[in-house]
């Protein structure tokens, strides 16, 4: 089951997760507690096996982050489940959604339907990393939308 959480839900698998051997991790993000900040939690029964935050970055333009899949859930199809289950939650809202994907995730994404919009950069402690993006609603003027 899917359903809206907290931010403080998220903190755990963030760290855990986003976070494992990476010193100082910093799991708490600017924007978290904005009014229009949501937090997604996928859950089998009581326990929390995935997260994911959808930020509005500009008018009908989403940002995806913080997308973490607890390691006992992993390879269950819960990271494209969240994918696609914040998507259609923002549908009238989000004509554009994007995100910073880690180099490691980059063939999941494409594989749920984003595309690069950028060259690899570094966030630094993190690692190499690629905007992607994808259009939530079709005829959309794709390159007019993300910047």
């Amino acid at each position: 089951m899917i359903k809206l959480i907290s931010t403080e839900e998220t903190h755990p698998l963030r760290k855990s997760v986003l976070g494992e051997n990476i010193p100082n991790y910093q799991y708490i993000y600017k924007g978290d507690d904005d009014e229009k900040t949501l937090h997604f939690g996928w859950f089998e029964n009581e326990t929390l096996g995935g997260i994911l935050t959808a930020m509005k970055t500009e008018e009908k333009i989403w940002q995806f982050r913080g997308m973490a899949v607890s390691q006992s859930h992993q390879a269950k199809n819960i990271g494209s489940q969240l994918l696609q289950f914040a998507s259609n939650y923002l549908k009238n809202e989000a004509e554009v959604i994007w995100l910073n994907a880690r180099e490691k995730v980059v063939n999941f994404y494409l594989k749920n339907g984003f595309t690069a919009a950028s060259d690899f950069f570094d966030i630094k402690p993190i690692g190499l990393h690629l905007k992607m993006s994808k259009l939530n609603k079709e005829n959309i003027d794709f390159n007019h939308k993300l910047h």
